[in-house]
């Protein structure tokens, strides 16, 4: 039996992932601002401090060090 369906989903999201970040690269000022959204969307959000961190962690149930 081969698995191909995760392997595509990943190659997908990395593409996805690829795109927004060659429009940011390339915007010009009037585009930035929406694609700057786009990526932020998309993205998990920065973490100031490691109590953020772990917070988030237990949220989405990622094993971290401290457990």
């Amino acid at each position: 039996m081969i698995m191909v369906a995760p392997f595509e989903k990943f190659s997908k999201v990395i593409i996805d992932h690829s795109e927004l970040i060659e429009k940011l690269l390339t915007a010009t000022d009037k585009y930035y601002r929406q694609t700057d959204k786009e990526l932020s969307e998309y993205c998990d959000p920065i973490f100031h401090d490691d109590a953020e961190i772990e917070k988030y962690c237990k949220l989405k149930k990622i094993p971290n060090n401290t457990d």
